[in-house]
């Protein structure tokens, strides 16, 4: 019996580490901060992780990770925010989208607000 209770709380632990749906946040301006990002996100949901990207960029604009625990909450975000928001006046819409997987080989440069390898960099799953 202790197996069988050990094993269904495994398996919600496996549904629940699963439960990471993790979106890809460019075109942000670069004094955004963290607990700024997350304030906003946290409107559509749960938002477990939240991560802005150091660095320059080219286009003079960040970009970031968020990630919620359920996936309505990131398709609620993705739909209401994607090149809506705008979080500074006279700065250009946020993009909000799934955050690409795999092994980081897709550049992110051009219109999105970040270059180089990103959404399989190894930070947040």
């Amino acid at each position: 019996a202790v197996h069988r209770v050990l094993a269904e709380i495994e398996a919600m632990a496996t549904q629940e580490s699963g439960g990471r749906h993790k979106l890809f946040i460019g075109s942000i301006p670069q004094d955004v901060k963290e607990e700024e990002l997350k304030a906003t996100f946290s409107t559509y949901g749960n938002v477990v992780e939240c991560h802005v990207m150091a660095g320059k960029s080219s286009s003079g604009q960040s970009c970031a990770f968020v990630v919620f625990d359920r996936k309505d909450s990131a398709e609620s975000a993705i739909s209401t925010m994607d090149n809506q928001l705008v979080l500074r006046e006279g700065a250009e819409p946020i993009r909000v989208n799934w955050s690409r997987q795999g092994g980081g080989k897709e550049g992110g440069g051009g219109k999105g607000g970040c270059g180089g390898s990103w959404g399989g960099d190894g930070w947040g799953g």
